[in-house]
């Protein structure tokens, strides 16, 4: 049940509409700090991402829901190594029940950005040979949406178009003032995912990266296809709480190989 419950929460967490193509503006200027709008600076991070040569980072996703008078907590952690038109890694851990220990994996890795390999080891199933979105379609609801909250950022796969939706694109944003992630200065924007009942928190810094995501999303199970599970539709509604940090590195002149070192458990 809670492992359909999570697939179900990630896709929620992802359904956030397709980028927009209008001009996006430089985030890091001197006259941005003072005049962007929220949108804006959404703009501005859509381009950044669209065009750096590597992207790397080490991240950490924490889910808290209350169901069935049980408080759970998830603590998963992740990474991405990425080079335009060469290797590509994603990687994320999580547990096969949830509130425990993180200790199943779930990987994909490329190359050249073309043909894409996955590996779960939950059920020990390997897949080689995909365009990008199948195995990211994989990983939306095990990873509580982490696996799609940058990549498609990246616009890796331009074939693809399944998971090409946009952290950056939210409904009604507004700048909510300047806090610091991890002695990082950011600009804090809040809005709605277009899809659902979701808030979202971004903390987007100077260069137009994106170091923290919040969202609050208020689940309903009723409105869960019957094909998800009989057990989810007797829940009552409640909400989750996510929170994604990231610490990203980009335009390295060499990412260390080690970043890409395949693993199987």
């Amino acid at each position: 049940m809670f492992t359909k419950l999570r697939i179900f929460l990630g896709i929620t967490f992802c359904a956030f509409g397709a980028t927009s193509n209008a001009q996006k503006p430089n985030a890091n200027s001197t006259s941005a700090r003072t005049e962007l709008t929220a949108q804006d600076r959404l703009a501005a991070s859509t381009s950044l991402y669209k065009s750096i040569r590597t992207y790397c980072d080490n991240g950490l996703l924490t889910q808290e829901f209350s169901i069935q008078g049980r408080q759970i907590k998830n603590e998963m952690p992740f990474r991405t190594a990425f080079e335009r038109g060469g290797r590509f890694r994603w990687q994320f851990r999580h547990s096969a029940t949830p509130g425990a220990k993180p200790d199943q994996l779930f990987a994909i890795w490329s190359s050249d950005s073309k043909s894409f390999d996955s590996f779960w080891t939950l059920n020990s199933k390997r897949q080689t040979g995909q365009k990008l979105d199948t195995p990211l379609a994989s990983a939306t609801g095990i990873s509580g949406g982490a696996a799609t909250a940058i990549i498609p950022l990246l616009q890796i796969d331009k074939d693809g178009s399944a998971w090409g939706m946009m952290t950056t694109d939210l409904l009604k944003p507004e700048v909510d003032g300047q806090e610091e992630v991890d002695k990082v200065k950011c600009w804090k924007i809040k809005g709605k995912a277009k899809f659902g009942d979701t808030k979202i928190s971004l903390w987007i810094d100077g260069e137009g990266l994106i170091r923290k995501i919040d969202t609050e999303t208020v689940v309903d199970p009723s409105k869960i296809s019957d094909a998800v599970s009989k057990n989810i539709l007797k829940t009552p509604v409640f909400t989750t709480y996510t929170t994604i940090t990231f610490k990203p590195v980009i335009n390295e002149a060499k990412i260390d190989d080690s970043k890409f070192a395949q693993e199987d458990k």
